[in-house]
């Protein structure tokens, strides 16, 4: 939370850097522009890209990540090790001092496509709006807690892409943290129980409500929450 609080004080810091600026090129640009006849410069367009990707399937060794498998996936192998076969998502992250400056005549690349910026619209809450937001076809971005900007899709979900997949073992510290069920308390439980509960189940686990954690290359935790 601080996190997040500390990221909106610096994209408003950002905000306000930049409205002053605006605010004395103006009157300085009024007077040449009065001076020389001439008209303030044009907006010059940028291209805005997401931030280069961390997140890699074959280097899992201390991370958190969401991801998605069924209960299937999780088995012993032939060395009578406890694994589990998943795939690995990540979601685009965006600069926050590219998104303050972002404005119409740019370009945003977003979900691996270019998107040409029409209009901007911004709020208290630090969210941007693009094009008229998700039902106009445009987008919204949001902040994330480590100060940098995420895509806010319906229901407050990311959006996830694919990074790839990975067989990883559980570690003699695994604990799963089970909250998805919204009317049920939270449920823990530890390596042998979790295999034992998925051995019969036909339960499926999505990136937009599982997140895995990995430590020296083993799954120390894994967290469902619940997701309408």
């Amino acid at each position: 939370m601080i996190k997040r609080i500390m990221g909106l004080l610096l994209l408003t810091g950002v905000l306000l850097l930049a409205g002053c600026g605006a605010g004395a090129g103006t009157a300085a640009g009024s007077a040449s522009a009065s001076a020389a006849g001439s008209a303030p410069a044009p907006h010059s367009a940028k291209t805005v890209e997401p931030l280069p990707a961390t997140l890699h399937a074959d280097a899992l060794d201390d991370c958190t990540f969401a991801a998605g498998f069924q209960a299937s996936d999780v088995v012993l192998n032939d060395d009578g090790m406890m694994v589990v076969h998943l795939t690995v998502y990540d979601y685009e992250l965006f600069d926050l001092v590219d998104i303050s400056q972002l404005a119409a005549g740019d370009t945003l690349v977003i979900d691996k496509k270019s998107m040409a910026v029409k209009s901007v619209q911004r709020d208290e809450s630090g969210m941007v709006t693009v094009n008229g937001g998700l039902e106009n076809g445009g987008c919204e971005l949001v902040t994330d807690e480590d100060g940098v900007f995420y895509e806010n899709m319906m229901d407050d979900e990311k959006s996830y892409y694919r990074v790839g997949e990975a067989t990883l073992p559980i570690s003699q510290d695994f604990l799963f943290t089970d909250s998805s069920q919204l009317n049920s308390p939270e449920k823990k439980s530890y390596a042998g129980d979790f295999l034992s509960d998925m051995k019969d189940s036909d339960r499926t686990f999505t990136p937009n409500a599982t997140t895995v954690t990995v430590e020296d290359g083993r799954i120390t935790g894994i967290t469902q929450i619940y997701v309408p």
